[in-house]
């Protein structure tokens, strides 16, 4: 019954990791089609198609497995590299390339070696180059004509080179230069810092901005006794500026309840205090006696200040959590992956629920807000098969002048694809543990 209950919830998880993702991909999407690249498939999901229509040579397509997506851009996988061929041009190519195995027979090595090369992308004109400075053999020149009159498209294709001549390629992601590409793949983070900054924009406008400015202070805390009162402003902490009063909290739980630099203004005068956190015997925390003020509405221009910051508070929350897990503050076990975020997303519409829709809808969004700010950091962290990876092999084309070799790049993709997907079984399985802790 339970089960039937938390439905709502879920749906609403499942919607808010879609947009998400949704507006990722479009971020693709849209700098792809801006620099005239043609985009072969657009999907949300994973597995099997669900709806799928074709539109203007694109497919979109909604998948059954309602987690990630996708823009397949033309020439942006291993085809970028071969070219997409249809079945008649591909039995065409085979058959030249039997052809040449038969000139290999009275050519000799060069003509043989010509001849095995066929398949992994050189001309068939090599072949024919080989028989005529090795044997002149009247046969192998007979061969080699047939292989060319039989299949007037290699001329075209040039083999398996993806560099087929009277191919149109110029819509191709990897016909773009260096610099397109590169906005291309930045793109889905960024457009996930946008949404950030646009979801803020109503979180913010609608609930107020959490100022760092104290409602009060707890007497016979460190605050009070270090001549802290009620709306005063914190300026940073530990020398690290505070723009809302969630930072203040984030510094202090990269404190650790250790002693802590605190620089305030009170009635226009600066102040700078340490502080040092002080036990509650009957709960067993530490507290430095903060009380944070009541959200205030702002003018437009300051909304948008504060909507920007929510997405450099989210990064601030993101590398922190990183710092922590590598410092052993926070274990592999912390990781939460789609199960579990689905989980988070539905435990705070929940909760939400009694406060009603508007509520639920400013929580949920809240929350939207830091997942696509971490998914769009994550994307550019330079680990192979991720955004970032993909960028630094850009960066590099850029710097030296020329691509990277794309078997070498294929190589290093997938032994990042490989260890992703070791840490998303590891992930996978501290979801599904939590959901029955």
């Amino acid at each position: 019954m339970n089960v039937l209950k938390n439905i709502p919830y879920y749906l609403i998880s499942i919607l808010a990791i879609g947009v998400i993702v949704f507006v990722h991909e479009m971020g693709h999407f849209l700098i792809a089609k801006a620099n005239g690249i043609g985009v072969v498939e657009f999907s949300i999901g994973m597995g099997p198609r669900l709806l799928s229509f074709e539109w203007k040579g694109t497919r979109y397509s909604l998948k059954a497995i309602p987690f990630g997506g996708s823009c397949q851009m033309k020439g942006d996988d291993f085809e970028a590299v071969f070219g997409p061929l249809d079945d008649e041009e591909e039995e065409d190519l085979r058959s030249v390339a039997e052809k040449a195995r038969v000139v290999k027979n009275v050519g000799g090595s060069e003509a043989e070696e010509a001849a095995s090369s066929v398949t992994s992308g050189e001309s068939v004109k090599a072949a024919s180059e080989a028989v005529s400075t090795e044997t002149k053999a009247e046969t192998g020149k007979a061969a080699v004509t047939e292989a060319k009159a039989e299949s007037g498209k290699i001329e075209k294709a040039e083999g398996f080179t993806g560099v087929r001549k009277g191919v149109e390629d110029s819509d191709k992601f990897s016909s773009k230069s260096v610099w397109s590409r590169i906005s291309v793949i930045f793109a889905g983070p960024f457009f996930n810092f946008l949404l950030g900054v646009a979801l803020a924009l109503v979180v913010l406008g609608i609930g107020g901005v959490d100022l760092p400015n104290l409602g009060a202070v707890i007497e016979g805390y460190p605050a009070q006794e270090a001549g802290m009162a009620g709306g005063d402003r914190i300026v940073s902490i530990n020398g690290k500026n505070c723009t809302v009063y969630r930072e203040i909290l984030l510094y202090l739980t990269e404190a650790k309840n250790q002693p802590i630099t605190v620089t305030y203004e009170h009635e226009g005068a600066r102040n700078t205090v340490v502080l040092t956190p002080k036990l509650d015997e009957e709960t067993g925390n530490y507290y430095y006696g903060f009380i944070m003020s009541n959200r205030q509405k702002v003018s437009f221009p300051k909304l948008l200040y504060y909507s920007v910051n929510e997405v450099v508070y989210g990064l601030k929350a993101t590398f922190l959590g990183i710092k922590m897990m590598f410092t052993e503050k926070m274990g592999i076990n912390s990781l939460a992956g789609p199960v579990g975020v689905t989980t988070a997303i539905s435990e705070v519409a929940q909760e939400s629920s009694s406060d009603g829709p508007l509520y639920v809808m400013l929580n949920v969004f809240n929350l939207m807000i830091l997942i696509s700010v971490n998914l769009g950091f994550m994307n550019l962290l330079p680990l192979p098969a991720l955004d970032g990876g993909r960028l630094s092999f850009l960066f590099i084309e850029a710097l030296i002048g020329k691509p990277v070799p794309k078997n070498k790049e294929a190589i290093v993709h997938l032994v990042g694809i490989v260890l992703l997907l070791l840490l998303s079984v590891v992930v996978l399985f501290n979801d599904i543990r939590r959901l029955f802790v």
